[in-house]
């Protein structure tokens, strides 16, 4: 028990110790600290388009499932004519 105990600490201490994934020391590079803060720019400006789009395609799918819906009870409603 002791060991698994030891273990434990172990592996909890070294994931505390570990960088978390995605950050680096940038240093006092300006160029750098530029880019990044344009790449945090352009990705909240994708994150908001692609809002848009999914947005966008839902009320594509439900306009597109009504038109089914519709379109398939037409073609009922004639072939009950038809048939007639």
């Amino acid at each position: 028990m002791e060991a698994a105990m030891r273990r434990l600490e172990l592996a909890a201490d070294a994931a505390l110790n570990k960088p978390a994934q995605g950050s680096f020391n940038i240093g006092d590079e300006p160029a750098v600290k530029a880019e990044l803060d344009r790449l945090k720019v352009e990705n909240q400006l994708l994150r908001q388009e692609l809002l848009e789009v999914s947005t966008a395609h839902d009320e594509l799918k439900k306009t597109s499932d009504t038109v089914a819906v519709r379109l398939d009870k037409t073609i009922d409603d004639i072939s009950i004519v038809l048939g007639q």
